[in-house]
């Protein structure tokens, strides 16, 4: 850590990327460099490390792209509203135009000159630089947001769950559908080129036929004041888990607590069963003293396991199972005979691209060339219809619910 650093440029270079980590704006390190590679440093080293920077965090395309033809409109600057921002603002064939907040000083915060900058939601609708709608709003001003933005013929970005209702989803859903309008559910995982790469592995038949998928996402917060643990953090595992099997289950049961707010669970596991055979269970808790995201997943042939913590192997694949042989005993009986296979643990190389980057470049693209991408509107309204499933059995301290009977 010596000499290599002490170039002014990597100084400045290592403010702008610690600061970009903190959440700063990327504009001013895409700023940086174009000055870094126009004047080399003494030892040439930190247009290197630009570069590995750049391309880790998928913000290259601002340094060589300069078309950006989708106006976009940032609704809601909370807490997921920068950070779904900041990417925007990286993205080839975005730029972001407008902003929107009812809280005066986070639009104050915003520096982006020539943007509008908007209390009213109207007001910016009305902007004819907007073509889409990004909504970072509580869960339950999505529908009326959303709806009042395709009316404007505008693309919407929403934010997960897709409303509180499956009746609301649906009809955001077939509105989008009758104008031809792009309805973007930010179901950021199905983004994740891990979750990517576990489909292709079911796809080709890696794992065999799939007896059960185990999912665990845990932490200690954060609360909402508006929701449950369920509508919180089960659409996350339930898009992934529609995304992967490509099937709807036959019946959900689940069971929880409200140890802190009474009525609003903060503790909740939930199964569900499928026509042939397999079971899938989650554990969602805002209780738990450590933070895990892990996904086990058991087939005929193989077994895998995703830990989203992991940093360098978020996907293990174990050659690991059993197999049955029946044989008939000398005094005529046939008895079955279970043999455990035992072999190596494989983790496949993973393309690691950040998720929301991914995320809002497919939007872009679907925007302007029709790219199809997993997290449409269907796909949303699929996942609040087994949410509302999942709150039933809540509700009925665990009963069995037919999925089928309860969204027709």
């Amino acid at each position: 850590m010596s000499s290599q650093f002490n170039d002014p440029a990597h100084t400045i270079l290592g403010f702008y990327v610690r600061n970009y980590l903190r959440g700063s704006s990327v504009l001013d390190l895409a700023k940086l460099a174009r000055t870094v590679r126009r004047r080399p440093c003494s030892n040439n080293k930190s247009g290197h490390f630009l570069d590995y920077f750049a391309g880790h965090c998928n913000i290259g395309a601002t340094m060589t792209h300069t078309n950006k033809n989708v106006g976009v409109g940032m609704v809601g600057l909370g807490y997921w509203g920068p950070k779904v921002m900041r990417n925007f603002m990286v993205a080839p064939r975005a730029e972001v135009v407008a902003f929107c907040d009812a809280n005066k000083q986070r639009l104050d915060a915003v520096h982006h000159p020539g943007a509008l900058k908007t209390t009213s939601y109207d007001e910016l609708l009305a902007a004819p630089n907007v073509d889409a709608v990004v909504l970072c709003v509580p869960t339950d001003m999505h529908y009326s947001f959303a709806k009042k933005a395709l009316e404007a013929g505008k693309h919407v970005w929403v934010e997960k769950p897709m409303t509180d209702s499956a009746k609301t989803a649906m009809e955001l859903h077939l509105l989008a559908k009758e104008k031809g309008l792009t309805l973007f559910v930010d179901h950021v995982f199905l983004y994740n080129t891990a979750i990517v790469k576990m489909k292709e592995l079911i796809k080709r038949g890696i794992l065999g036929q799939i007896y059960y998928i185990e999912s665990t996402r845990v932490n200690l917060g954060l609360f909402q004041r508006d929701v449950n643990v369920v509508w919180d953090l089960a659409p996350h595992d339930i898009a992934i888990l529609n995304y992967l099997v490509e099937k709807d289950p036959i019946s959900v049961t689940a069971t929880g607590a409200a140890h802190v707010h009474p009525g609003r669970e903060e503790m909740a596991y939930v199964n569900l069963t499928y026509d042939d055979g397999m079971i899938a269970h989650f554990n969602f808790n805002w209780l738990s003293p450590v933070k895990e995201r892990r996904m086990v997943i058991g087939g005929s042939q193989r077994l895998l396991v995703y830990d989203d913590g992991e940093t360098d192997e978020k996907i293990k694949i174990y050659d690991k199972g059993v197999y049955v042989n029946e044989q008939a005993s000398e005094k005529g009986r046939n008895t079955i005979l279970v043999n455990y296979r035992m072999g190596d643990m494989t983790a496949p190389y993973i393309d690691f691209k950040e998720p929301l980057w991914v995320a809002c470049n497919s939007f872009v693209d679907a925007i302007l060339s029709g790219t199809p991408f997993p997290s449409t509107g269907l796909e949303g309204a699929k996942v609040v219809q087994l949410i509302e499933a999942i709150q039933i059995s809540l509700k009925e301290n665990g009963k069995k619910v037919d999925f089928n009977a309860s969204h027709p």
